[in-house]
This record gives C-alpha cells, sequence and structure tokens, in this order.
C-alpha cells in the first residue's frame, strides 16, 4: 500500500529546493502534514503494534530505544519504508537537496528505522558517521525524520536541536509533532540531537522514524564513528565524559565489524564504566 501522496510532491520540489538552500546553521527542511492524516494515523498505529525486536542504547551520550528489523514492524510501517526506498521519492530528494545519484539502504543500517523515547531519555548533540558498515564505498548525504507525536506538550522538551557548529549553541529548535517531517544534509557541521532529558509523563513516548540516504563514491570510504559534542555551557566533568564516551566509539567502530563485539555488550561495559547519565 502507497503511504506517500506521490502525486503531490513536484509541485513542492521547487519551494522546497529554495528552503534548503537558505536554511541556517546547515541545509535542512521542515514539513508539516507530511502525510495525508488517514496514512499517518494508521502508521501510529502500526507503531504502536510493533512490539518485538526493540533495542535500548543507554550510554552517556544517547538512551532510547531503536527497532530495525523491519520483518517485525507492523504492515503500515513496512509499507511507508518501501515508499522512502522507492526510486520516485528518490528523484524527489535529488530535485530538493540537489544532490544527484541517492541511494537508499533497506538495511536500514546504522540505526535507522523507528525510535523511541520514554520519560529521562535523550541524545545528546552529535554529527552523524558518514560510512555505512556494510558498503564501504557509501557516503551518507541525507537524515529523514519523521515525527509521531500527538498533542506533545512544549515543557516535554523533546525538541531536535540544530546546533551551529562554531558557537556549539543552538541555532533552532523543532518540536516533534505528529506528521512534522525534517530533512538535513549530514555534512561536516551538521551538529544535531535532543539533548534536554525527556520531561513527558509515564505512559508517554517520543516516537520517530528515521531514515538514512547515500551515495557511491570512487573510493573506499574510513568508517568514522558518530562524533558527539559538548553544549557552549557544559562543564568539565560532563565535557569529560562526552570525550570518554567518544573514544570509546571510535574503538568499538572497527571491533563491531571484524568481531563479536554488538552493541548489547558495549551498552554493558559502558555502564561498569559509569559512562552512563543518571
Amino acid at each position: 500500500m502507497t503511504m506517500i501522496a506521490f502525486d503531490k510532491l513536484p509541485s513542492r520540489a521547487r519551494a522546497l529546493r529554495s528552503e534548503w538552500e537558505k536554511a541556517e546553521p546547515f541545509p535542512h527542511i521542515v514539513l508539516d502534514g507530511f502525510l495525508p492524516s488517514d496514512k499517518a494515523d494508521q502508521v501510529l498505529e502500526a507503531f504502536d503494534r510493533t512490539n518485538e525486536g526493540w533495542v535500548f542504547h543507554n550510554h552517556y551520550n544517547e538512551r532510547k530505544y531503536c527497532h530495525s528489523k523491519k520483518e517485525l514492524m507492523a504492515p503500515a510501517l513496512r509499507d511507508l519504508f518501501a515508499d522512502f526506498e522507492s526510486a520516485q521519492w528518490l528523484r524527489f530528494l535529488e530535485e530538493v537537496t540537489g544532490i544527484p545519484n541517492l541511494i537508499s539502504d533497506p538495511t536500514l543500517d546504522g540505526s535507522s528505522g523507528v525510535h523511541k523515547s520514554l520519560p529521562g531519555c535523550y541524545l545528546n548533540v552529535h554529527r552523524e558517521s558518514a560510512g555505512h558498515n556494510s558498503h564501504s564505498d557509501w557516503q551518507r548525504q541525507l537524515n529523514l525524520l519523521l515525527y509521531f507525536n500527538k498533542d506533545w506538550k512544549e515543557e516535554w522538551e523533546g525538541e531536535l536541536e540544530l546546533h551551529d557548529y562554531r558557537t556549539r549553541s543552538c541555532a533552532r529548535r523543532i518540536t516533534p509533532i505528529f506528521n512534522r517531517m525534517v530533512l538535513f544534509h549530514t555534512n561536516e557541521i551538521a551538529f544535531h540531537g535532543n539533548p534536554k532529558k525527556l520531561r513527558c509523563p509515564e505512559g508517554v513516548a517520543r516516537k520517530s522514524l528515521a531514515i538514512y540516504y547515500f551515495t557511491k563514491g570512487q573510493k573506499r570510504l574510513w568508517l568514522r564513528p558518530v562524533l558527539y559534542k559538548p553544549e557552549a555551557a557544559d562543564g568539565a566533568a560532563r565535557r569529560a565524559r562526552i570525550a570518554l564516551n567518544n573514544f570509546a566509539l571510535r574503538v568499538y567502530f572497527p571491533l563491531r565489524q571484524y568481531t563479536p563485539i554488538n552493541d548489547e555488550f558495549v551498552e554493558k561495559v559502558m555502564r561498569f564504566l559509569r559512562l552512563t547519565r543518571d
């Protein structure tokens, strides 16, 4: 079943291209009412019916649940991912961003998929990994986020923050409201996150979908890990823990490719080293 209203995309591409090029602190667009309302409701229902396959990421720079196994997702979610991987959608992204020959990733590598954050969860400000775990010549170009949070309240925090890399301060805050899509270029300066701990009530979760797009290069790309950055107001202790977590990720990334070490093992090590936030 098609979830995206593809017939309405061509008329929006030109205006969105202008918004993309003018955006600060790095190229991005925000598009409200992205899916037809009935389709958005179907996806939210599928999100809530997807119970098996969640993985808890819990360390100093991140605390959230991720799900990347499409075979365990409810049908409407699988249908939406199929739309996001289609040639028609890729052409639209190329028109909006000016980036040619984009590639989708059906394997949902690198923690793409669906995300769920409960009270107390967060994601510190970071720049994405540049590559792909299975394709050494793929370079990540775009992040797409789609939110599924009805009646989200400002006091619950959870805003997506886009940071100016020069001042290490927030340049734009985007509330994760229902059916809002955010697309941004994962370049060297695209620092972003939702670093404030969620303050939503028990039983409420911040729900989102994340999918990444790549281009194929001419040579092998060194797979650098995610890079977390402190904010301008952070103290010495917080800066040190962020740096320690970055070091652990640099060690872990090559081990993940060539040894049986996995995310669950690393989470245990980080908890042992107290590389988690209280």
